[in-house]
């Protein structure tokens, strides 16, 4: 674990790191004790200026305000712990007491500060700054290394055998997330700090002086020291359509925003394809897939002489782009595994290719996600739907044999690609995110259109038919049980009033149904059984009246409790 100051240090402040251990021992009663006195950590040596003093209980712990100013205030940036057992004079630091040189190097229980300053604060100000505490697996290789490997006077061997990388990466990682690389925040034309990546083509092998620059782009490393906490992210998913019929739910989606989405950090589009999905409730855990899209790319494994393995190649290439360099009939599922591998003819490197996701990249299959109009063409501005949205980029999806006296969720994911250079892997946006709650029942406008008749059930509604069992109502079983019950009014039109009646003609109840503009669910009301005067109904059969601007209904409810 690790902790690693976030941002740039400001101009003529002192950065300082210091640590300190406790002396433990066991007593004759076989009792660990603290022998304060003995509590040591690495000090800088005084000047004639500014002479050396020591803390209330020797080197180690700074005990009360008074000694910690002074560590605070005294530039210093400790050596590691493994080397306590070196003398650090020619950097500046006091030497170890002998007690120290092997009991400290192999580990004690330690604290240590970071600190940086010096500021001068009037009553009520404040300083703001920014840590993040940083974990790595892996750092141990070897569960053994510090019993086989570990010398207080040779620490460099057990060094050498932790695996800093992760911890390496996820710090770097807390740095780009809070203040993004390459990205201008304030707006005054400074995005951080870079340097220069150049793509080179060599005219001769034989003379690497000859070649020339074919490409060149700016690789930013730094911020520009505002803060922006923002991580990579999927592409944003798209905004879907549902067209509901008796049995079916049609989804659409344009998929233009998803498509040209550019990753901030790598700076190019990292769309790779789409996912949808249903369930029968709100939640992550309801939801299962029902089809995928994802664009034919593969990722390219190339043989590494230096290292004896295989490596990746950068971002996953298109299976066009492996057509057009090797040849129209070539085909990367023929060289899929270091056994069945592929010799390079430009370079001679051994090479073979995995699928980045499913490869299912048929869009003419209309079982599958498809094209709704696989003629148009993305460079056409022009060629736009009745919404104003780019033909080319418009999505379908059917979703057939549902019962229809359930609502269903119905949602679209897009995922990216990853990125090699950054180490992240396919990211997917959330189905919670664009999610619609819709009926595979004929949607208000059709019933409004063909003049369909209202549909009231299940009626009659049987109290011990076990609905609720059989997780028609109350599925998550949050409410009490008389105030669970559904009845459902469909094929109703965007606006109209419902009422419900006793046979003696008393008013039950009354909702007032309003999707001006349409919609998912518009078709469909559901009713409680619950009365205006907040009471549960009893048995018996009731009336129920739909009135809108186009027509008036009536028919009879029975309910058996």
């Amino acid at each position: 674990m690790g902790l690693r100051f976030l941002g740039a240090i400001p101009k003529n402040k002192v950065f300082n790191y210091n640590w300190w251990g406790d002396y433990n021992y066991v007593n004759e009663w076989q009792e660990i004790v603290d022998d304060p006195e003995k509590s040591w950590g690495p000090r800088g040596a005084g000047t004639e200026d500014d002479p050396f003093r020591n803390f209330v209980y020797g080197m180690g712990f700074p005990w009360g305000d008074h000694d910690k100013y002074y560590l605070l205030s005294h530039p210093e940036f400790d050596y590691d712990q493994l080397f306590c057992a070196f003398d650090h004079s020619n950097a500046g630091f006091l030497p170890p007491p002998p007690y120290a040189l092997e009991k400290f190097a192999k580990g004690t229980e330690d604290g240590y500060v970071l600190s940086f300053g010096p500021y001068d604060l009037a009553p009520g100000d404040s300083v703001t700054f920014a840590m993040a505490v940083v974990a790595g697996e892996n750092f141990h290789v070897n569960p053994t290394d510090y019993e086989d490997v570990f010398g207080a006077y040779n620490p460099t061997a057990y060094m050498a055998a932790l695996n800093f990388d992760d911890l390496d990466q996820n710090a770097r990682w807390a740095e780009y997330v809070y203040d993004n690389p390459g990205v201008d925040t304030d707006h005054d034309g400074y995005a951080g700090e870079f340097c220069w990546s150049y793509a080179w083509r060599d005219t001769t092998p034989a003379l690497p002086g000859d070649s020339f620059i074919v490409d060149s782009h700016k690789v930013y490393y730094k911020g520009d020291s505002i803060p922006d906490f923002r991580t990579v992210a999927p592409p944003p998913a798209p905004v879907i359509r549902t067209f509901p019929s008796y049995g079916q739910i049609i989804i659409r989606w344009n998929g233009y925003d998803s498509e040209t989405a550019v990753d901030f950090m790598t700076g190019e589009k990292c769309f790779e394809g789409y996912r949808v999905y249903i369930g029968r409730e709100d939640r992550l855990t309801d939801f299962v897939m029902l089809s995928s899209y994802d664009i034919e790319d593969y990722v390219i494994w190339q043989y590494d002489d230096l290292l004896g393995d295989w490596v990746k190649q950068g971002l996953a290439v298109t299976g066009d782009s492996l057509r057009l360099l090797y040849g129209p009939d070539f085909d990367p599922t023929q060289y899929d595994n270091p056994v069945h591998s592929f010799t390079d003819p430009n370079t001679g490197k051994y090479r073979f290719f995995t699928p980045q996701d499913w490869n299912e990249s048929d869009l003419s299959d209309r079982l599958k996600i498809h094209k709704l109009y696989p003629e148009a063409s993305k460079d056409n501005p022009g060629d736009t739907t009745e919404e104003g949205y780019l033909r080319y980029y418009e999505y379908e999806y059917v979703i057939d044999n549902l019962q229809a006296s359930e609502p269903w969720y119905v949602s679209v994911t897009a995922f990216s690609r990853g990125s090699l250079d950054e180490n992240v892997g396919i990211l997917e946006t959330s189905p919670l995110i664009n999610v619609v709650r819709d009926f595979p029942l004929p949607s208000s406008t059709m019933v409004v259109k063909e003049g369909l008749g209202v549909i009231v059930y299940p009626n009659p509604y049987r109290a011990d038919a076990g609905y609720a069992r059989d997780g028609y109502e109350n599925r998550d079983r949050l409410k009490r049980v008389e105030w669970s019950r559904e009845v459902h009014f469909a094929n109703l039109p965007p606006v109209c009033k419902i009422r419900i009646y006793t046979l003696a003609g008393d008013l039950v109840q009354e909702i007032d149904h309003y999707y001006p503009g349409g919609g998912p669910g518009s078709q469909e009301e559901t009713w409680n059984m619950i009365s205006r005067n907040t009471q549960s109904i009893t048995s018996g059969i009731y009336i129920w009246s739909v009135r809108s601007d186009q027509t008036e209904q009536l028919g009879k409810l029975v309910i058996i409790k």
